[in-house]
């Protein structure tokens, strides 16, 4: 069962159990839970209190068109059912506590990826202070002002300068790798933070006081 389509201004309609189109109220909602509590179709707990979150997330994804995001609709829900004293009670609690604990993993793990990135770019920087100061010192090691260069032999000169270019090369290397690094874990940052924004409603960078489910 999806959402129906949402046009003119109208209030939002989807299919119920028995085909028909109905507004997309909490009442509704309520309506169609309390038919899988009685339905016999269901034969385990955990069917209807799968049916009862799919329901329950089905009237989130078409009310979170409106004027409050995914996330705040879904608490809302949750926390308007969590106290029945029968499955809707147990199922609406748990899917706050999913939706909460989501949020908070997958905010984090954002996160941790821009803060990663920031080392990564750390490390670059530091990477190419130290190229320059190393072809700096190619350039002093002929530099005819350098006194004390001056005085090494023409073998010991070729000796230091293949040392600082094998450095430089290294340290290029390890600048690409780096820099492979930054691009993936910003294309995956891009990713997540767009599914972030698409499942919850919300910036992943904004800090939510949530509601206690316990």
């Amino acid at each position: 069962m999806g959402p129906g389509a949402v046009s003119g201004g109208q209030i939002p309609r989807r299919v119920t159990f028995g085909g028909r189109r109905s507004a997309v109220t909490f009442e509704s909602l309520t309506a169609e839970i309390n038919k899988v509590v009685d339905n016999k179709q269901y034969r385990t707990t955990e069917k209807r209190i799968k049916a009862i979150k799919t329901l329950i997330q089905e009237y989130v994804d078409v009310k979170g068109t409106e004027n409050k995001p995914k996330l705040h609709k879904t608490i809302k829900c949750c926390m308007k059912l969590k106290d029945r004293q029968d499955l809707v009670g147990k199922a609406a609690k748990s899917f706050g506590l999913e939706m909460i604990q989501g949020f908070n993993d997958e905010r984090k793990g954002i996160i941790n990826c821009v803060k990663d990135n920031l080392i990564n770019l750390t490390n670059y920087n530091t990477n190419a202070k130290e190229q320059t100061k190393l072809s700096s010192a190619k350039i002093l090691l002929y530099d005819p002002k350098n006194k004390k260069c001056n005085t090494l032999t023409p073998e010991k000169k070729k000796e230091i300068k293949a040392g600082l270019d094998k450095k430089i090369t290294d340290l290029k290397a390890n600048a690409t790798s780096i820099k492979k690094q930054m691009n993936s874990i910003q294309r995956d940052v891009a990713i997540k933070v767009k599914d972030f924004q698409n499942k919850y409603g919300v910036p992943h960078d904004n800090k939510i006081d949530l509601p206690n489910f316990e």
